[in-house]
């Protein structure tokens, strides 16, 4: 069978969808399957597809809060709003509600009956026949979590639970049995019981098995990361070829099927892509008996189907409408059935339309208004492999403008690529708004709901972004989202056994911070340093691993009670986190005694990791002025190979570095920056004077005929 899914079909729309809100019926007795959806209104609503249309079999009142879990238990459904969870019947009929006494609203929910697990932000609940067994609290926020039952002894039943600090935790019996550390923070899990295989995919964009023996794991294959967060995955054989396929949504309306064509490595067979990131997705067989299709809601609450399905163009109006099965036989509706539906649908809106005027304009006789109900979301995330940021803005309307402003300096790189989209980058006026330091406009020349920039940030700088929405609504309002941008913001967290090999004969710095604080307190201190540290510790000692995204610089951070141990071969990452813990005691009152062990071999050591990058920017210019002259000699002569190795690279990269170009000025200048910062925290640690040494080293990175030899040179003059 084909997986080509040429078909798009807008099924339904409802309010936003969140993730493990769309679940699909057994296959019933007409062979197809039904559909039931949970949405951001509180509304739960069941449905078939059956002659083109949809049939509704049952639609709950709205809660008034999101619906943030649906799960199906034969042909019932189990739903998770605030602090309750409400059982109902295949026909919408409530047969069962849980008030559970969590502090919070659900995020998540599982069931196996009579078991089910209910999590907060921070604490997943255990329930067994609707009595609380105990809870389980993570150091670090919960983003999703998956039950593992076992068919032999219900009481080995686990959960795997998805942290944002890059940790899934194995939990049995509300207790941590052990974890598996990840690529990032775990946004998806998915378990096949049968081969013992956990699937996890990451905000950044990698997804991974593993092969789980007890509470031991080993990867079986990865796919890289596609710059977009997974939000949902599900394995289904989607073409019959008796092996399940992986179906993966992003968070960029990506939705990938990986096939297992050759061994055990995944190899992508389809990819499709909407203009919204897609929350949800499912597959089965909804339209015929005859056909696999998939099913995806998007964060604006469309229901959309992929399929083999094939929509008849040329029906007569007393012909069929519908889907051509495969043998050409329509199924559906006729074109008239159809066209007297949509007028008689339309002419409903039309009187709702006027009766909501008809409110609007008494009320607004007296009241001006100044609310629109729409949802917005919006990610701040770190691209570890391009050491940049991806802010991701999203509305579940039309957007007409959004604005960037922020407390820090920002290099903008690029926005979603998007004609459509006008960019203006304003010069701030200090003077005028000292607490601006960037603001960008993008406004949109057509219809758009999302929009991807990119952004890098300078280390040792820190404060707040907003990102302001403005929707094609009338009244003109905005919404808001802010990001706080921590000191060390191109540093990403390591895997405790990977970072023990990374750090190895490296030359390290020692920062030591003592006093009578806690280790709560010193935890928060470092935690406003860099991003990865969990909110909340345990454990009597911690040690944390990151490593620099750009500069490939290793830190080191070791905390207990009384006591915190900073080492890295960057001294920039010793003197910032020194002012940021020197300020955080000061602001508190607590007094601490500040050590360090500066290791002057480390200084070369980093300039020979920063200074490829800088070289490739010094020498872009004249390899641009070549490539003219070597295109034309290539045109000439069929056979270039006399060609030295060098010019052959120009040729064959041509095309990246006319692209690179185009930033050079900007690069060279952020790594002038690194330099120079670099360069004064030198002088810091040698108790030397900036003012006569700094001069001359500006004056030598302005001049752009600096080598590694002078570089290091001027590092060793004090």
């Amino acid at each position: 069978m084909s997986s080509d899914l040429q078909t798009k079909l807008d099924i339904l729309k409802t309010s936003s969808v969140s993730s493990n809100c769309l679940k699909l019926f057994p296959v019933g007795k007409k062979r197809t399957q039904r559909v039931c959806v949970g949405d951001n209104e509180g509304v739960t609503q069941a449905f078939a597809i059956k002659k083109g249309s949809v049939n509704t079999s049952f639609k709950t009142l709205a809660q008034g809060k999101p619906i943030k879990g649906v799960e199906l238990h034969k042909s019932r459904v189990f739903y998770a709003c605030g602090q309750t969870v409400r059982g109902v019947s295949k026909k919408g009929k409530e047969f069962y509600r849980l008030d559970s006494n969590i502090s919070e609203d659900a995020t998540g929910m599982a069931v196996r009956v009579p078991s089910l697990w209910l999590s907060g932000n921070y604490i997943l609940y255990h329930y067994v026949d609707s009595v609380e067994k105990g809870f389980f609290m993570s150091p670090d926020r919960i983003n999703t979590s998956a039950p593992h039952f076992d068919s032999n002894d219900p009481g080995n039943d686990k959960v795997f639970v998805g942290c944002q600090d890059r940790k899934i935790r194995i939990v049995r019996n509300t207790d941590c049995d052990g974890h598996i550390s990840t690529e990032g923070g775990v946004t998806s899990l998915l378990v096949n019981e049968e081969q013992k295989t956990v699937y996890y995919g990451t905000e950044s964009g990698h997804v991974v098995a593993m092969q789980m023996q007890g509470n031991d794991s080993s990867a079986k294959w990865k796919i890289d990361s596609e710059k977009s967060g997974v939000n949902e995955m599900m394995l289904y054989d989607i073409n019959g070829d008796g092996k399940d396929e992986i179906i993966i949504a992003r968070n960029d309306g990506s939705l990938e099927i990986y096939s297992f064509l050759s061994g055990n490595e995944p190899t992508r067979i389809l990819k499709r892509s909407l203009d919204e990131s897609i929350t949800c997705v499912q597959a089965g067989k909804l339209i015929s008996p005859e056909f696999d299709d998939i099913l995806v809601s998007t964060f604006s609450g469309r229901l959309i189907a992929f399929t083999n399905h094939q929509y008849n163009s040329t029906s007569t109006p007393t012909s069929t409408f519908g889907f051509l099965d495969d043998k050409k036989k329509v199924v559906g509706l006729s074109k008239t059935e159809r066209i007297s539906n949509l007028q008689k649908e339309l002419e409903g809106l039309e009187d709702k339309l006027a009766k909501v005027k008809v409110n609007y304009s008494k009320l607004s006789s007296e009241i001006v208004a100044v609310h629109c109900q729409y949802e917005t979301k919006a990610s701040f995330i770190l691209d570890t492999k391009e050491a940049f940021y991806r802010l991701n803005v999203e509305s579940d309307v039309h957007l007409e403008m959004v604005i960037i402003r922020s407390e820090i300096a920002l290099d903008l790189l690029d926005s979603s690529g998007d004609n459509n989209v006008v960019v203006s980058n304003i010069t701030v006026d200090e003077k005028k708004d000292g607490s601006s330091k960037f603001i960008a406009s993008f406004r949109f020349t057509d219809n758009c709901k999302r929009i991807e920039i990119l952004l890098r940030t300078y280390e040792g700088k820190y404060g707040a972004i907003e990102a302001y929405t403005i929707p094609k609504l009338n009244p003109k309002i905005s919404k808001i989202h802010q990001f706080h941008v921590k000191p060390l913001s191109l540093h990403e967290r390591m895997d405790d056994e990977k970072a023990k090999t990374f750090i190895q004969n490296r030359p390290l710095n020692k920062l030591t911070v003592s006093g009578s604080f806690t280790l709560s307190e010193v935890h928060s201190w470092i935690g406003l340093c860099v991003e990865g540290i969990p909110d909340k510790v345990s454990d009597d000692e911690v040690v944390y691993y990151f490593h620099s995204t750009f500069q490939e610089t290793c830190l080191v951070i070791r905390l207990k009670r009384g006591e915190a141990v900073v080492e890295s071969d960057n001294i920039t990452a010793i003197s910032v986190v020194e002012e940021v813990v020197t300020k955080a005691a000061t602001d508190r009152k607590t007094k601490v005694n500040i050590s360090f062990d500066i290791n002057d071999s480390s200084f070369e050591y980093v300039l020979n990791l920063l200074y490829p990058k800088v070289e490739y920017q010094l020498s872009l210019s004249e390899k641009v002025k070549l490539i003219d002259a070597l295109k034309e000699i290539q045109l000439q002569e069929e056979d270039v190979s006399f060609l030295s190795k060098e010019f052959k690279a120009i040729l064959e990269e041509a095309d990246q570095l006319l692209e690179d170009s185009k930033y050079q000025t900007k690069r060279l200048d952020f790594l002038n920056e690194i330099l120079i910062r670099l360069f004064l925290d030198c002088i810091k640690f040698k108790r030397k004077n900036a003012q006569v040494y700094l001069p001359s080293f500006k004056q030598l990175l302005e001049s752009r005929k600096y080598t590694l030899e002078s570089i290091v040179k001027s590092f060793k003059q004090f």
